[in-house]
């Protein structure tokens, strides 16, 4: 492991003492490669929305489309597509994925009727200003979009579990939305 020094001005040395002590980091170095840790992964989720955001416009998400996801379940014979329902597909989770695709549309109606109420917890964070999430009901993930004046343009659906990292899942519970 290599080794940095770091200058700090008294207050700001004060400040890192104080969270290793309330937080139980057992070293200044600790707390400071966990602020590191945090930004790289803040840094790769941006990332990740930022991809989602430069892809081609896919089909528009009305009720063709969801009955066209329902479709794939049903017949079972196409497993490409959404990752999402490939997992619950490959798991022998017919119900699931169907349910999950209920939960997709019911999120995206809510979103279509009231844009202006998924969280903006993240923008700030991420430095993608407009940014909202809304979470689906009874699955653990988040649709993160933009309110466009013509459109809702989705970004992506994420895992809140496994593709946020952990110090921005806690956020990320029903209640404190």
């Amino acid at each position: 492991m290599s080794t940095m020094n770091v200058s700090l001005p008294e207050a700001m040395k004060s400040f890192v003492d104080e969270q290793v002590a309330e937080r139980g980091y057992g070293t200044s170095s600790e707390y400071v490669r966990d602020l590191i840790r945090r930004d790289q992964q803040k840094l790769e989720l941006r990332g990740l929305l930022l991809e989602g955001g430069q892809s081609q416009p896919s089909a528009e998400a009305n009720q063709a489309y969801f009955d066209g996801l329902r479709d794939r379940v049903r017949n079972v014979a196409s497993k490409a597509g959404d990752d999402v329902i490939a997992y619950h597909l490959e798991e022998g989770a017919e119900h699931a994925a169907l349910g999950f695709i209920d939960a997709l549309e019911t999120a995206y109606g809510h979103i279509g009727r009231h844009p202006g109420t998924g969280s903006t917890r993240h923008a700030h964070e991420l430095d993608l200003p407009g940014l909202r999430l809304w979470p689906l009901t009874r699955y653990p993930n988040l649709v993160f979009y933009f309110e466009r004046p013509d459109a809702i343009d989705v970004w992506r659906v994420l895992h809140s579990q496994r593709d946020l990292p952990a110090w921005m899942q806690a956020q990320d519970t029903r209640s404190g939305l």
